[in-house]
């Protein structure tokens, strides 16, 4: 227990000394950009969703008539409209009630208010993730269910009713086991186990909800996998290493710009930059950044390459594979557009950005401050 507390405070100290220095904010740019391509190169033709005012203005109705709007949900919105930007106008409403439903779950029980909350708000936090991650349950409440579970069952029903069934168990498993995994305490001073790098890396793509939202890109656009296909075509461990790929980039590259909120702000340790440090105690925190920026570099450059090796299967080549190729390449590009939005929607939202900070990304300039 001493030593995980002298290493976060070793974080901390060293953190406080960086903003009183001279020492530039480091740039993630520079820092995460692969050898195959420059971020913002690989992202420039990146664009939100076309519809965003009113699918916005829907969702925030959505959140009003159930109480669960919170002012600063919009941010979280937002991304979304970044994630999903190719998504069918019909297809998105129930995309954002899933994201205004886990941000009201994130940013009132999840893993970093969690900690903070009493005994008493602790107990009947995880009576509520109990029954909304019961499979029967969640479409068959009890009579003191509350609008947060009447909002979840809504919109899980127009999720399963507008989607194939098998693909709809998976997501609700995927999605079920998010709720059950982020909103909890994930602090290692709790379990008093400093997992190892992979080990973290695992859980926290589901903490994310990372998994679940790979799935929803399927939905979204209506391209559901044919995996059957996939499987006789050799291509489906590729693509689940794709997949799997595209959710650590999300969750990870998330760690390092909501590093200062988690780690500084909340004091919590359930970020890569901590983890980092936890299983090398003897790393400073410059080593400790550059060691998690190269991780993120690392999957950037294996998605690089593994969606460029895919394309060049000769099923690509094959007239009456097209359908199913079609499928399979608007999914790819889905993906793609996963990544981009990971990094250009964490640039530009305010949700991660002070006015001093060791990112050059959200370090506000003079002009935001004013």
């Amino acid at each position: 227990m001493n030593e995980i507390q002298n290493v976060l405070q070793n974080i901390h100290s060293a953190y406080q000394r960086f903003l009183v220095s001279d020492l530039r904010p480091f740039d993630l740019h520079s820092m995460l950009s692969p050898g195959q391509f420059e971020l913002d190169d690989y992202c420039t033709t990146f664009r939100s969703h076309h519809h965003r005012a009113p699918l916005k203005r829907s969702v925030e109705q959505f959140g009003r008539q159930f109480d669960i709007w919170l002012p600063s949900a919009e941010n979280y919105i937002s991304c979304a409209l970044y994630l999903f930007s190719k998504g069918h106008l019909f297809r998105m409403p129930p995309v954002l009630k899933n994201c205004a439903i886990d941000f009201y779950l994130n940013d009132t029980i999840g893993r970093e208010i969690y900690p903070k909350l009493t005994p008493d708000q602790q107990r009947e936090a995880a009576e509520l993730v109990g029954r909304m991650t019961d499979p029967v349950t969640v479409f068959n409440l009890p009579l003191y269910a509350t609008s947060l579970e009447r909002a979840n069952r809504e919109m899980m029903i127009d999720i399963r009713d507008s989607s194939p069934l098998d693909w709809f168990n998976d997501f609700l498993k995927l999605y079920n086991q998010h709720v059950a995994m982020s909103c909890r305490n994930c602090n290692t001073l709790l379990t008093e186990k400093v997992p190892e790098i992979e080990e973290y890396i695992l859980e926290r793509c589901h903490v994310s909800g990372m998994h679940h939202t790979v799935y929803l890109l399927e939905y979204c656009e209506g391209q559901f996998l044919d995996w059957e296909w996939l499987e006789t075509n050799k291509l489906a461990d590729e693509l689940r290493e794709i997949r799997h790929i595209a959710a650590c980039i999300g969750c990870l590259m998330n760690d390092l710009f909501s590093f200062e909120k988690e780690v500084i702000d909340f004091e919590s340790d359930n970020n890569l930059v901590a983890i980092v440090a936890l299983n090398s105690p003897t790393l400073d925190l410059l080593e400790c950044i550059m060691q998690s920026a190269g991780i993120v570099r690392q999957y950037l450059s294996d998605f690089a390459h593994l969606t460029d090796a895919i394309r060049q299967k000769p099923v690509f080549h094959l007239d009456h594979n097209s359908n199913q190729v079609d499928r399979l390449e608007a999914h790819l590009m889905a993906l793609e557009n996963c990544v981009q939005a990971s990094w250009v929607w964490q640039v530009a939202t305010p949700r991660y950005k002070r006015k001093l900070s060791i990112w050059k990304e959200t370090r506000l300039t003079s002009l935001e401050i004013a």
